[in-house]
């Protein structure tokens, strides 16, 4: 999956050799919404690279669920900022530049089936909320619950290498997949087997087995 276009409206297109823009899967049920391209997306202007979305997208495909889900990025462009910190502090202006590109995304698949937006990591919230700053420790007393700022819902869970490194990834998205059934169950039917394995049955293709 490419990326396209070319933006201009902040410094962070200086050092991007690519602009994750019109990425997206526009007919997609849940929406993950990472912070911010990492360099080797960046090098090869493609969102599945790297040891962290290999392994990401490998659980998206042993659960069969890619076809209802689309992975974008809060920001558009790799950051230029060699340090988390200084990026952090200097994000308020750049993360509005790329709240327009999102919107375009956000009603296209509003238009159609989305219904979820899982963010991870802290940036990925304040930036889908428009909250300022959110100390860490606070955020880990939201993670996992759901809020509606707006008319689709936003599930927030830690970042995915965090997750990945404390191997907590698969039963969290087990858990939303559960949360997202129950409630959205004229999209998605979900129920569990003898064996406690997840079956799904999406709108979009025939029933599949999820290993939880």
């Amino acid at each position: 999956m490419k990326a396209f276009s070319r933006c201009t409206k902040c410094d962070l297109c200086i050092s991007a050799k690519t602009q994750f823009v019109s990425h997206y899967n526009a007919n997609a049920e849940i929406m993950f919404l990472l912070p911010y391209p990492n360099p080797t997306q960046d090098k090869n202007g493609n969102v599945i690279e790297g040891r962290i979305m290999k392994q990401f997208q490998a659980m998206l495909n042993a659960k069969g669920i890619n076809d209802i889900v689309s992975i974008s990025f809060a920001l558009k462009c790799k950051p230029a900022y060699t340090e988390r910190y200084e990026y952090e502090t200097n994000e308020l202006t750049v993360r509005n530049c790329c709240k327009h590109h999102f919107a375009k995304e956000y009603e296209t698949m509003c238009n159609r089936n989305l219904k979820l937006i899982v963010t991870f990591g802290r940036f990925s919230y304040q930036f889908i909320t428009n909250t300022r700053y959110i100390k860490q420790d606070d955020f880990k007393k939201i993670h996992y619950k759901p809020v509606q700022p707006f008319n689709v819902e936003v599930y927030p869970m830690p970042d995915l290498p965090e997750m990945l490194r404390d191997n907590t990834l698969n039963d969290a998205v087990a858990n939303m997949l559960w949360y997202y059934a129950r409630k959205y169950n004229k999209k998605l039917l979900i129920k569990k087997d003898i064996k406690g394995n997840i079956l799904i049955n999406s709108t979009h293709s025939p029933t599949r087995r999820i290993y939880c």
